[in-house]
């Protein structure tokens, strides 16, 4: 017994019957349940991510981990190339709010700049670099994670320079110990 009511002739064949109920059933829309974080497959995440170019990945997330992930991805694409990239990708990083200083060349003499061995004076080059001055404490480990994901957030023509660590400097209060988890500003 056919499910649907057949528009074919009273003529046709066993197989363009049977064609024809299979053709009229409607079909779920799995490929748009795939392109979407939320509905897609959990086993097929990580094919998602891989197809929206999602550069931190890690199979060992929970599954509602790398939703978001892949949710957060599209705008963060958006505006990879940007200060703002580099800002997203510090907070991602733990580093919170910080500041970014843009190119490193004509200095003047007018007291504008401090002699903290960032600025070169009559340098023509440093127009694509930019230093992070930090407001708190960097790890070693941190600073890694940092330089990759700045790495990947900042322009392809632009380098950091460098971390500034020159608010942060740790007291010698007992906070912190020089056992190689903390650095005196050199990464």
């Amino acid at each position: 017994m056919s499910d649907i009511e057949s528009i074919l002739p009273s003529n046709s064949t066993p197989l363009e019957l049977a064609l024809e109920q299979v053709i009229n059933r409607p079909i779920p829309n799995l490929i748009g349940d795939m392109w979407n974080p939320d509905t897609c497959p959990a086993e097929l995440l990580g094919y998602l991510a891989f197809s929206l170019a999602v550069e931190v990945w890690d199979d060992g997330w929970t599954e509602s981990i790398k939703r978001q992930v892949i949710k957060s991805s599209i705008p963060e694409y958006e505006i990879k190339g940007t200060v703002a990239a580099v800002k997203l990708a510090l907070s991602k990083a733990g580093l919170g709010d910080n500041q970014i200083v843009e190119g490193r060349n004509n200095f003047t003499y007018d007291g504008s700049a401090s002699y903290d061995g960032f600025p070169l004076y009559s340098d023509s080059d440093g127009w694509n670099e930019y230093k992070v001055i930090l407001q708190g404490l960097l790890s070693v480990d941190q600073a890694n994670i940092a330089k990759d994901l700045l790495a990947k957030a900042a322009p392809a023509r632009c380098e950091l320079w460098g971390f500034d660590f020159t608010q942060a400097i740790p007291l010698y209060n007992g906070e912190i110990n020089y056992d190689g988890i903390y650095t005196m500003g050199v990464v």
